[in-house]
């Protein structure tokens, strides 16, 4: 494959975020007037069109379940018995076209050389002259002659949570926290243990300003959070 054929391909790999971390954003509010105390809590869906016995979002409860955990809230399975409603949203925003450009170095080659010359000595006793004939070889060089612009374009897409908390038969908010993840992919599946693990830290707090997590892909304590959120349940 040519140099010319093989960069697109790398510039869309570099584009999707290969090399580059995914950049989380985490906004968290939540009032003064006590609720953000309660922790025995009910999670139910805040989707209108999804019900709490969805698969999907049976699996992201999960995640969330286990991040409410570690800030020491505990489940109940009765919306009755719990203190604190929390209505837990989802979902992926339509994508939206990036367009870039990117410069790339242009070379020219060449095939190399053989050069030959004639190197003379003289014996400083017999004062007898010797020539012999050499040669050096040049390797082939590339020469760096200009640029070349490549344009094209990406769609990213917006993937968010929305975790809402009331005190039980109470319309007023306790606390509030929203994460968002805009990347290439738009795959919840493999987003929302990100989203969750960003959240947790956050969870009925106050972040004062929307906070930026840089984390790449695969990364340790994420895949240690989503292992235990599937092995214990939420």
């Amino acid at each position: 494959m040519s140099w010319k054929r093989f960069l697109p391909l790398l510039l869309v790999l570099i584009l999707q975020g290969c090399a580059s971390p995914l950049v989380i954003k985490v906004d968290a509010i939540t009032s003064t007037n006590g609720q953000e105390a309660l922790k025995h809590y009910y999670l139910k869906s805040g989707l209108k069109e999804v019900k709490e016995d969805d698969l999907y979002f049976i699996e992201f409860s999960r995640y969330v379940n286990h991040g409410l955990k570690q800030q020491g809230y505990s489940r109940t399975a009765n919306e009755k018995e719990a203190q604190l409603v929390i209505k837990f949203s989802y979902g992926v925003t339509s994508g939206s076209v990036v367009p870039y450009t990117y410069s790339r170095p242009l070379y020219e080659y060449d095939a190399g050389d053989i050069i030959t010359y004639v190197e003379t000595t003289t014996d400083p006793q017999t004062k007898q002259t010797t020539k012999t004939v050499r040669t050096i070889h040049v390797p082939p060089r590339q020469h760096l002659v200009g640029s070349i612009l490549e344009s094209g374009s990406i769609v990213e897409y917006s993937s968010y949570m929305l975790l809402e908390a009331s005190a039980k038969d109470s319309d007023k908010i306790a606390w509030r926290t929203a994460v968002k993840i805009t990347e290439q992919s738009g795959d919840l599946r493999l987003l929302m243990p990100y989203l969750a693990h960003a959240a947790t830290p956050h969870l009925g707090k106050n972040s004062g300003v929307e906070q930026t997590i840089k984390v790449k892909q695969g990364d340790v304590a994420v895949e240690a959070f989503k292992q235990a959120a599937m092995k214990n349940g939420g």
